[in-house]
């Protein structure tokens, strides 16, 4: 992130809201059809089954929907990791295939084994001039990918060549942490990365200490004697678990208590926990500790508290369920096992999950919430539920409507903006396409967020949505068209339908007012350039005028759809050509049909 513009915009948190008004959610009127809940027999018998049966019907759809939020992080995650081990195994290979690097090695293991009876055998190595040109090929290219060191093993596990004199000479890290297997695979011919480990040296933090036992991980591959199948000699580069590997897992945060997190074949965890504050509170890792290689997977029994001895429970019996069925499953990522029933996590609090187990490498990833989160929903109907028995049959026929409503909007509702999602948007498409009266459907799309979301982060782009969105249903409530709907297709895609004789009134008030508004999200340096400066999606860097919005109108009056996916095709088209004009604009299509 270039900067932090929390500070540098301390006008966003008064003058948006970080959640639709109530009265804004869902903003339908006109023509949108109600949920109509069949009569119910009087009898209170048959309402107490309608009850069981309800709540177990939501129960079991908000339990796929959980399944599906939780698999959905899951995959990105481990897609994500997935890649980024695959970069690293890349270019550990491409420097293997250095000419140079592999006389080099050669050189230094002919020394080393020259001298191997010797006993300062270390000192020659170090002293050794094919040592010092190793170093002047692999330090800038250490410092360009942000690796920590390399070594060169022998065939016997022994550090012949590192960027440090204080490990030549002795028993790779590797080795000391039984990782001899790993290594005759690699001397076998096969490159590989290494779980995280704690070191063997003292490494500099981002804060500049130097720690001791600080996580650590190799990428390993063979270098072979040049113009010769035969594997000679190991290199493997340190990598800082704190650069790449662990942001991943960060990524996969989500709500108040959703996490993703690695986990090795011993149930150690070898990534960040999102809860390091409330496991050093709970006494669980000591001050100064993390979590990573500090905390096991394990069923602790019960939900920890302040009051309880920590270090008497730090480690309970058994893994935790979700880690046991990875471990001894082997679901792979394509084929994850999902557990909806409430289990205890690590830190002994009740959690859904669902999770993987990456054979190659030997890890797990799950993905996990707080079942109180999870189910919150759920939990609100049902208390809603017991408490509308204690009234008369007329009452629980009133809030079983309510009920049923909050259900359809808990699963198809976006979650940030509380508007509409895609199925409500579907339907409301649909029905404009087949009424009489001539209405309007206009999609609109946030120009340049996604370099805005690079350069300021994820949080402020939220807040960017959700002030789009308070922006359309405000002008909605300000003008009250005769007919309207507000919908969020997902991201920054937001869709309304209205009456064609008002669309031009309605974009061009919300054009002006979005205009005005977004300002206030950028950093004044930034406004008094009217850019950013972030990578485009090929990773270059370019520069970005502030956001503005596309709106893509089309007039039903003037042309007909056979189906919403028809329209749909048709807006995308025209918010290309929105977006090809400065500002925030509507392009309308005012086409009679497709030959015009």
């Amino acid at each position: 992130m270039a900067q932090d513009v929390t500070s540098a915009v301390p006008k966003i948190s008064s003058l948006h809201s970080s959640r639709l008004p109530p009265r804004y959610a869902g903003f339908i009127k006109s023509g949108a059809r109600g949920f109509t809940v069949p009569l119910i027999a009087v009898s209170l018998s048959i309402a107490i089954v309608l009850s069981v049966t309800v709540l177990s019907v939501i129960k079991r759809q908000i339990s796929y929907k959980v399944e599906e939020s939780l698999q959905a992080v899951l995959q990105t995650t481990g897609k994500n990791m997935d890649s980024w081990i695959t970069d690293q195994i890349r270019d550990i290979n491409e420097w293997t295939m250095s000419k140079e690097v592999l006389n080099l090695a050669a050189a230094q293991l002919n020394l080393y084994q020259e001298n191997i009876d010797e006993p300062h055998v270390a000192d020659i190595l170090r002293s050794s001039p094919y040592l010092e040109e190793l170093r002047r090929f692999f330090r800038p290219r250490l410092e360009e990918h942000q690796y920590e060191g390399i070594f060169i093993i022998s065939p016997d596990f022994v550090n012949i060549a590192s960027m440090r004199d204080n490990n030549i000479g002795e028993v790779n890290l590797l080795s000391i942490y039984s990782y001899e297997n790993l290594l005759e695979n690699i001397f076998n011919g096969k490159s590989q990365i290494t779980l995280p480990v704690k070191s063997d040296v003292p490494l500099e933090t981002e804060d500049g200490r130097m720690l001791e036992s600080a996580p650590t991980m190799f990428t390993a591959a063979p270098l072979y004697r040049e113009g010769k199948d035969e594997v000679i000699a190991v290199l493997t580069v340190r990598i800082n678990p704190d650069r790449g590997y662990s942001n991943i897992t960060e990524f996969g945060q989500f709500g108040y208590s959703g996490e993703t997190y690695v986990f090795n074949g011993q149930g150690t965890l070898i990534t960040e926990s999102r809860f390091d504050d409330s496991l050093r509170n709970l006494g669980l890792i000591g001050e100064g500790e993390r979590s990573i290689l500090n905390i096991q997977v394990r069923d602790l029994g019960r939900e920890l508290t302040a009051e309880i001895a920590a270090p008497e429970h730090r480690h309970g019996p058994n893994l935790t369920r979700i880690a046991e069925e990875v471990i001894h499953s082997q679901h792979v990522l394509t084929d994850p096992v999902s557990i909806l029933e409430p289990y205890r996590d690590y830190r002994g609090v009740l959690v859904v999950g669902t999770g993987f187990w990456n054979p190659d490498i030997g890890f797990g990833m799950v993905t996990e919430m707080d079942t109180q989160e999870a189910f919150a929903s759920y939990t609100i109907i049902r208390w809603v539920v017991i408490t509308v028995l204690g009234f008369t049959i007329t009452v629980f026929l009133i809030l079983s409507l309510r009920i049923n409503n909050l259900r359809l909007k808990a699963l198809d509702s976006n979650p940030l903006t509380r508007l509409p999602g895609n199925r409500a948007v579907t339907e409301a498409i649909t029905r404009a396409i087949n009424m009489e009266r001539g209405l309007a459907v206009v999609y609109c799309d946030l120009d340049n967020f996604k370099a805005y979301n690079d350069h300021y982060g994820f949080a402020l782009g939220d807040r960017v949505i959700q002030f789009t969105a308070n922006t359309i249903v405000d002008v909605f409530q300000k003008l009250k068209p005769e007919y309207g709907f507000v919908g969020h297709i997902g991201g920054d895609d937001f869709m309304f339908i209205v009456d064609a004789e008002t669309i031009t009134e309605i974009s061009d008030r919300i054009g002006h007012q979005f205009d005005r508004g977004i300002e206030d999200f950028y950093s004044s340096e930034d406004l008094d350039k009217r850019s950013i400066i972030a990578k485009d999606r090929k990773g270059s860097i370019q520069k970005f005028p502030i956001m503005t919005l596309s709106m893509a109108g089309v007039d039903l009056r003037k042309q007909a759809f056979a189906h919403h996916l028809e329209l749909s095709e048709r807006c995308v088209d025209l918010k290309k050509k929105a977006k090809a004009i400065s500002g925030s604009v509507l392009f309308l299509d005012r086409r009679i049909d497709d030959n015009e």
